[in-house]
């Protein structure tokens, strides 16, 4: 699994992306910083956007700028990274898979 700060569209964002090897997906959040939070709220409520929480959701570094367009650009060399992060990917446990399947319809 990998991990990637990318630099943000809008100032008030924060935007990771990376690769998920159990569900061999790329995935992007995005989280808008400029929403309060008070002391009973979960910070998911800053998160705007969210993609690759779906196993094989998002196949390619392209196919991830596409969905995450909006929000951030990602450079090339991010893109490199991104596809060496994918190259270099480690196949899901047998258990990972048995948990995934409990989790697909």
């Amino acid at each position: 699994m990998s991990r990637h700060s990318v630099q943000p569209l809008n100032p008030d964002h924060t935007v990771i992306v990376g690769w998920d090897d159990p569900l061999e997906t790329f995935f992007a959040q995005v989280w808008d910083n400029s929403i309060e939070l008070s002391e009973d709220d979960d910070e998911d409520k800053q998160l705007i956007f969210m993609l690759g929480y779906r196993t094989k959701e998002v196949h390619t570094p392209g196919r991830l700028q596409e969905l995450l367009g909006a929000y951030a650009i990602l450079t090339d060399e991010l893109m490199r990274k991104l596809q060496m992060d994918y190259e270099n990917r480690s196949e899901p446990s047998p258990l990972q898979q048995h948990i995934r399947s409990i989790f697909e319809v």
